[in-house]
């Protein structure tokens, strides 16, 4: 009688094979689950030291000679108005009352200069995790974040000369008008939206033609301290609020307009 042994390895082989696959099968998870998050362990502090490194290296060049000396104060000093917080408001603030020439301003911010890298928005946008941070988290309102682990997200405030427009990746957003007028409903007077439209205006030196021509052009002013553009994404996005469209969404070309909550096209 003839045996075939080397058949028997095989078929052996192949029924360990299979067991190994279905163990593998049945575990496929929790391998994957533990792959996950050794990835996000290693890969997380190697992201933040890159984003760490690229910013400090920003901070070298001479983007310092970008904005003035900082104050000494003295002792016993006196000032016509004292500004805590050297953010966007707090910055246009003092620039306004400096125009008075006899008005002496003070203007105080706990950050320090921006570093370079925040003046790059594209640059910005992969690094804001190193940007200098008040490390604000949202609390878990049980609505939203809730596919997080944690039930809640950084709320990005910046710690710097200009706050929180240094890391706001140069998006320019009023706001909403319901929210506006809820306020000025609610006892703070000159907050309802026609009223803070007058000095939106009058802040803004809009640089497009095709809004100024636009159902929106009231809204808007060329004339103020802050510069506004818009990128001429249209061939990249164009097939985008196509899709939108055809699914029912207004597609606006002014999200600063009248209306609010829709898509916004640059066009």
């Amino acid at each position: 009688m003839k045996i075939n042994f080397p058949r028997i390895k095989w078929n052996v082989f192949g029924v360990v094979c299979g067991i190994v696959i279905v163990i593998i099968g049945h575990q496929l998870k929790n391998i994957l689950h533990a792959a996950s998050v050794a990835e996000v362990k290693v890969l997380l502090p190697f992201i933040k030291l890159i984003q760490i490194a690229v910013v400090s290296l920003y901070s070298l060049d001479s983007s310092a000679s970008l904005y003035p000396p900082h104050a000494t104060v003295h002792d016993g000093q006196t000032f016509d108005f004292i500004i805590v917080g050297a953010g966007s408001a707090g910055c246009v603030l003092a620039n306004r009352l400096t125009e008075i020439s006899s008005w002496n301003v003070l203007l105080i911010e706990a950050g320090d200069d921006p570093p370079g890298a925040s003046n790059i928005p594209g640059l910005s946008i992969l690094i804001s995790a190193a940007l200098p941070d008040w490390n604000y988290y949202t609390v878990d309102d049980g609505f939203s974040s809730q596919g997080l682990k944690t039930k809640s997200i950084q709320n990005r405030r910046g710690k710097m000369l200009g706050g929180s427009s240094g890391v706001n990746f140069m998006f320019y957003v009023r706001g909403n008008k319901v929210d506006y007028d809820n306020w000025a409903k609610e006892g703070i007077e000159g907050w309802d939206w026609n009223n803070v439209t007058t000095y939106f205006k009058k802040s803004e030196r809009l640089n497009d033609k095709y809004i100024m021509k636009s159902e929106s052009a009231d809204l808007h002013s060329t004339k103020g301290y802050l510069g506004i553009t818009q990128p001429d994404w249209n061939q990249k996005t164009k097939d985008y609020f196509n899709a939108f469209k055809e699914d029912g969404h207004q597609i606006l070309l002014d999200y600063n307009g009248h209306q609010h909550n829709h898509s916004q096209k640059d066009d």
